[in-house]
């Protein structure tokens, strides 16, 4: 079954081509595009999305050379993509961080090493979480690389970075706090299944 193409949002693609104005080729824009849950769009999706947009004369396009084309808008603000960013980088970062409140002073497992009924939702819910912000802090990085040449907002991207990373440290920590042993070293393994590309 061929899946379905999705366009993505104009207010995650439109921000992304202003910045990228006057050399918002295809490949650029693909670099830089990730979505609310930190994961790259598919290729096919971008190509859509782009025609969509070029259908409805809301962005116009140029060729470059024989391979490539670059793409404008009208109007938009260079500000949009990275208020987007800082919007999820806060939402992921608080959603942590309420998760693991709600397991302070809890006891995890039980001695056959199971999770305890009555916080598995809550400690399941906490490393769906971890996971995700895991996959967006790496996504963080992939952009930033394809961003170097763009001083202000590979700083942008340096401060989210940083500031994700800090907080999945904290959260890390404070859910090892107070822990019996034996939790320790299951929390761990748990963190380390979701975390193995991270020294956490």
């Amino acid at each position: 079954m061929v899946r379905k193409l999705k366009l993505i949002p104009k207010e995650i693609i439109l921000p992304i081509i202003s910045y990228l104005e006057p050399d918002a080729t295809w490949n650029r824009i693909y670099n830089r595009t990730i979505g609310e849950e930190g994961k790259r769009f598919a290729t096919n999706d971008i190509s859509y999305t782009l025609e969509n947009l070029l259908e409805k004369n809301i962005i116009t396009s140029k060729q470059k050379n024989k391979q490539s084309k670059v793409f404008f808008i009208g109007k938009s603000t260079n500000d949009e993509y990275e208020d987007f960013l800082k919007s999820v980088t806060k939402r992921k970062v608080n959603k942590l961080k309420q998760l693991v409140t709600q397991l302070d002073d809890k006891k995890i497992f039980t001695k056959k090493k199971e999770i305890t009924k009555i916080i598995h939702n809550d400690f399941t819910d906490f490393i769906t979480a971890l996971e995700n912000i895991g996959q967006f802090y790496t996504n963080l990085l992939h952009t930033r690389e394809n961003s170097s040449s763009d001083k202000f907002f590979h700083e942008e991207l340096t401060y989210l970075i940083r500031t994700t990373i800090k907080s999945i440290n904290e959260c890390c920590t404070q859910l090892l706090d107070g822990k019996s042993d034996n939790d320790k070293i299951l929390i761990h393994g748990k963190i380390e299944n979701v975390l193995w590309f991270l020294k956490i």
